[in-house]
């Protein structure tokens, strides 16, 4: 689970840094968001509820929702 969780937090940093720093175009946080949002929902299918001992799955979900809402990629109602 280790190697998993680290996936979770080197990629969760490379997209947060990424915006912050405006280095990432639309496509490109698209891409990652959809990729970590599908590896999160892997990982809560095997039941799996931390990423290290503070931080949840579902906490990490709702940061990537957060990138996803703020960076436009919801569609307009």
């Amino acid at each position: 689970m280790s190697g998993l969780c680290k996936r979770v937090e080197k990629n969760y940093q490379v997209l947060k840094s990424g915006v912050k720093n405006n280095t990432l175009t639309i496509d490109e946080i698209d891409h990652m968001t959809c990729e970590l949002i599908t590896f999160l929902s892997m990982l809560t299918e095997q039941r799996i509820t931390h990423i290290n001992a503070d931080e949840t799955v579902d906490r990490y979900k709702e940061r990537v929702w957060n990138i996803v809402e703020n960076a436009g990629l919801l569609p307009e109602l």
